[in-house]
């Protein structure tokens, strides 16, 4: 659903045209959603929930990454990925703060997971804030469902 989606706030925000084949692809994607989703259909209230939780980052990383290809155009995408960055670790520092769970005491072992997951994810996000420069949101978002095939690789060899 994301490039969908991607390509409905690109075609609304910024007059995009629409290629054939990235119709073709999407239906294609479409398609997949109606088997993954379908296969949910009647699993109880915690899928529902699950599913609307799910439906919601979509348009969470659909509106930022928006955001990027309408600044990534006026600012550096590094001066740009530094804001979003600072502000996300900001906000997480606030919410930590305001709902008591503590910043200190973990074990080394949730220390390298936190490190591991400051390092990949951003350095994605970097980039997918450089590719903003030369392709369209859609494109940048029909690329980070690659990251699914990857993992999922990932997990089955291991």
């Amino acid at each position: 659903m994301q490039p969908a989606i991607a390509l409905i706030g690109g075609l609304l925000f910024f007059k995009e045209k629409i290629q054939m084949r990235t119709l073709l692809t999407l239906g294609i994607a479409f398609v997949g959603v109606l088997i993954v989703g379908g296969g949910n259909v009647g699993l109880g209230r915690d899928v529902l929930i699950g599913n609307v939780l799910s439906l919601l980052s979509v348009f969470s990383v659909v509106f930022y990454l928006l955001i990027g290809q309408r600044n990534v155009k006026s600012i550096n995408h590094w001066v740009y990925s530094f804001l979003v960055f600072f502000l996300a670790g900001l906000t997480m520092i606030l919410f930590n703060l305001i709902a008591s769970i503590p910043l200190a005491g973990y074990s080394s072992n949730d220390w390298m997971v936190f490190i591991l997951l400051a390092i990949f994810p951003t350095g994605a996000h970097i980039i997918y804030n450089l590719l903003l420069n030369f392709v369209n949101t859609t494109t940048v978002s029909m690329s980070t469902l690659g990251n699914r095939l990857v993992l999922r690789y990932l997990q089955s060899s291991s």
